[in-house]
C-alpha cells in the first residue's frame, strides 16, 4: 500500500465536499499542496467562502500569483 502525505489526503476530502470543489483549477491545487497551513484552513472552510476563493483563483494565470494569492489567503 503506497502512503500518503497529509495533503493527499486533504484534497481528497475537499474533492468530495462539493461538486464545484471537483473541479479545483490544478494551479490552485498544487498551491494549495505546497503550503500545508493554507490548505488545511481551505478545507475547513464553509462551502460559499470555499466558492469565493475558487472564483478568485480561476481568474489567475501565473504561478506566482497563484503561490502568492495562496499564501495570503490565510496568512
Amino acid at each position: 500500500m503506497k502512503k500518503r502525505l497529509a495533503g493527499e489526503i486533504i484534497l481528497e476530502v475537499i474533492f468530495l465536499k462539493s461538486e464545484e470543489d471537483r473541479n479545483l483549477p490544478i494551479g490552485f491545487t498544487m498551491a494549495l499542496c505546497s503550503n500545508e497551513e493554507a490548505m488545511g484552513k481551505y478545507a475547513s472552510l464553509p462551502e460559499n467562502q470555499r466558492q469565493e476563493i475558487l472564483a478568485q483563483a480561476r481568474q489567475i494565470r501565473s504561478s506566482e500569483e497563484m503561490h502568492s494569492f495562496v499564501d495570503s489567503l490565510f496568512s
